[in-house]
């Protein structure tokens, strides 16, 4: 009978570690700074660089090509985050070419 508490801890580890993650990721805020007064390649290239930069993974994965991915995918939601909040239609459309989905 040593089987069923067996498969019971085999079972409830792979739940905890499959939710653990899911909790671990807590919302940050991120401060973007733009200057409204410049061209909208301009004001773009500093939202994708303050992204890259804010998007920095801290200790991951030892694979890099496993953390520059999650590190484009972080950067592009908080791209399309940012470009969301913005009236520039301009800015918008550059993030569209950028592959960005923006919210209508």
């Amino acid at each position: 009978m040593r089987t069923p508490r067996t498969l019971f801890v085999v079972i409830a580890s792979v739940f905890a570690t499959a939710f653990t993650p899911a909790f671990a990721n807590e919302a940050e805020t991120v401060k973007i700074q733009i200057d409204l007064d410049a061209s909208a390649s301009e004001i773009y290239r500093s939202i994708r660089e303050q992204a890259w930069t804010a998007c920095k993974p801290e200790t991951g994965s030892h694979y890099v090509s496993a953390r520059t991915t999650a590190r484009r995918e972080c950067q592009k939601d908080l791209i399309a985050d940012v470009v969301n909040q913005l009236p520039k239609s301009d800015v918008v459309r550059l993030a569209e070419r950028d592959g960005i989905r923006i919210e209508s």
